[in-house]
């Protein structure tokens, strides 16, 4: 069982977008004594991705595209149809999709995430924040899962954003949240090495973000 949700991505207007709350589907709605089989877990990322696929489709037939199929790289990434671009995430309970025109956009990334729990807070914080971005969650005034949350988000949107551009894999020490406003619910994403196309070490993007008391949303796109 699926249901559209009121809850969307931080996103231009002009970028169409859908989230889909995945009911039953999370683990902790299973039970404690019901586990999954590898079957099973392959049948749920199978449904998962086959869903998204068919968002992405209506989606691209909304914005007027001939061709709403998209194909899989070789690196299991999407290849959007000519003259578009989009992103597609999805976690245990909740699929996105957002799509755009490639004259209005070069590319888009969306991420969502739910809430790290507090035993894995440490973990995470290893894993993708810097000693700047410590110190610029110290400086704001919010909770230290709901910052762990978002900035792993947020390096999973920039990455998706960059990636179908770049052809070139990066990871979360590559790049760091240069500032972040809380009120505005808007961040800027430092890049910390140099990358194809053009991109270069210490350029800044602009992305934004939301949190509900579940989860996180990020997002950057880059204008045409």
């Amino acid at each position: 069982m699926s249901r559209t949700s009121s809850e969307v991505f931080p996103l231009d207007p002009q970028i169409a977008q859908r989230v889909v709350l995945l009911s039953g589907r999370s683990q902790g709605e299973r039970g404690p004594r019901q586990r999954t089989t590898r079957d099973e877990r392959f049948r749920l990322r199978q449904s998962i991705f086959d869903m998204g696929r068919a968002c992405a489709a209506e989606l691209l037939a909304e914005l007027g595209a001939r061709e709403t199929s998209v194909a899989m790289a070789a690196d299991r990434s999407p290849v959007w149809p000519q003259g578009y671009v989009g992103s597609i995430t999805h976690t245990d309970d909740l699929l996105g999709v957002a799509v755009a025109r490639r004259t209005d956009f070069r590319s888009i990334g969306i991420d969502a995430e739910a809430i790290i729990q507090p035993e894995t807070t440490v973990e995470i914080d290893d894993l993708c924040m810097s000693e700047r971005e410590r110190s610029l969650r110290d400086s704001v005034e919010i909770d230290h899962q709901m910052f762990s949350s978002l900035c792993f988000s947020a390096k999973e949107s920039f990455f998706k954003c960059l990636y179908p551009l770049t052809g070139i894999w990066f990871d979360f020490q590559d790049a760091e949240i240069a500032s972040f406003d809380p009120n505005l619910q808007l961040l800027q994403m430092r890049l910390l090495r140099d990358l194809a196309s053009g991109f270069r070490q210490g350029q800044v993007f602009g992305g934004a973000f939301r949190c509900t008391d579940q989860r996180v949303y990020t997002a950057f796109a880059l204008l045409a």
